[in-house]
């Protein structure tokens, strides 16, 4: 019984890493986290594989945050939570309103 246990587990330890990986898959980066305090004015650089994330802090619902633009749909797009992903290479500006204040936060985005 210790034999089979020694080696299920070198059989699963040996498959596992291959079985998981893919020639096809993306490698993504960690995303680009800039928080609503220091976003207004903001020159942010994202890629296809790096987004940008906005902390809204502890006390705020990040889900609230359904609000945000950009002005070039081809560059980038805001997805609620609130985040911003590129779509494409160039630079956009982007707008995210605060849905407790009605603030807007606007900001430039340059993707690659």
């Amino acid at each position: 019984m210790k034999r089979f246990g020694a080696l299920l587990l070198t059989t699963l330890t040996l498959t596992l890493p291959t079985a998981c990986t893919n020639e096809s898959e993306v490698d993504f980066e960690a995303p680009v986290y800039v928080t609503v305090d220091s976003l207004d004015g903001a020159k942010v650089t994202i890629t296809k594989h790096q987004p940008l994330v906005v902390p809204v802090g502890e006390n705020l619902d990040a889900d609230a945050w359904t609000e945000g633009s950009v002005d070039n749909e081809t560059v980038a797009a805001f997805e609620p939570g609130p985040s911003f992903h590129a779509v494409g290479v160039g630079t956009t500006s982007a707008q995210l309103t605060n849905p407790d204040t009605g603030e807007v936060y606007t900001f430039t985005l340059v993707a690659k």
